[in-house]
């Protein structure tokens, strides 16, 4: 909610109203999805489950997209129509693949999978990641068409290394699910996922200054703290997480070998 004041403080008290209603709308959907995903990490699950989870994350990415256009519009309510369709065409397809590969990350949870694939996985996480790169890339172009090539340029440095490090570690996280695993594969996950939320951190603080220049410094540690305040948050959920998916009965030490 800060950020999006952050964003446009002239906007009437009235959008503020309606962003609260959408922001409290989407989260409580995906406190709903969420705690359904806990449960899908049962490897005892049936069949059928798998089939109800095509049908939940497929309605959970056309809520985010029907979000997420709105969002778009709060933020330039005088660009054309055209860029409109343009937006609903990007969101569509975005939230389609990410349904293709969250549906496939659902069955590598099975601790029973074989090598292959794993290997399978580091290239659907980065084929993801491409993707996702060039999306994002193009959200900044219609946010500011008059950006110069220089900033461009600087954006898709940032993507492709946020992207590259986030699927380095999300790959490390799939391993960190199996219970079988080598003890020369585990590590610390909470040092992961420190590591893992500070960087996004940064890179986040960069992209909120490159979407306004010209906000006054005072607004620059505003964001750092609401940043900060977000990956502690999510750092602390997700280390809870780690610990529900560990099969009862067993026990289970994380040892970093990071160098």
């Amino acid at each position: 909610m800060r950020d999006r004041v952050a964003f446009d403080p002239n906007r009437s008290k009235a959008n503020v109203s309606i962003y609260s209603d959408v922001i409290e709308s989407i989260n409580n959907r995906r406190a709903d999805v969420l705690l359904r995903d806990r449960v899908a990490l049962d490897p005892k699950r049936s069949n059928a489950n798998v089939s109800i989870y095509s049908d939940v994350i497929e309605s959970r990415n056309n809520r985010r997209a029907d979000v997420l256009m709105r969002d778009r519009v709060a933020f330039d309510p005088n660009r054309s129509n055209a860029n409109v369709s343009i937006y609903s065409d990007v969101i569509e397809s975005r939230s389609n693949r990410r349904a293709d590969v969250l549906m496939r990350d659902r069955v590598a949870f099975d601790p029973n999978r074989s090598n292959a694939n794993v290997s399978i996985y580091s290239d659907v996480i980065e084929s993801r990641s491409n993707r996702r790169a060039d999306v994002l890339l193009g959200d900044r172009g219609a946010f500011d068409p008059n950006r110069s090539k220089a900033n461009a340029s600087i954006y898709s440095d940032v993507i492709e290394s946020r992207n590259n490090r986030r699927a380095d570690v999300l790959m490390r996280d799939r391993v960190a699910f199996d219970p079988n695993r080598s003890k020369r594969k585990r590590f610390d996950l909470q040092r992961v996922i420190e590591s893992r939320n500070n960087r996004r951190a940064d890179v986040l603080m960069r992209d909120r200054v490159a979407f306004d220049l010209k906000r006054s410094n005072a607004n620059v540690p505003i964001y750092s703290d609401v940043i900060e305040s977000r990956s502690n948050r999510r750092a602390d959920v997700l280390m809870r997480d780690r610990v529900d998916s560990i099969p009862r009965g067993q026990t289970q030490t994380f040892r970093s070998t990071a160098t």
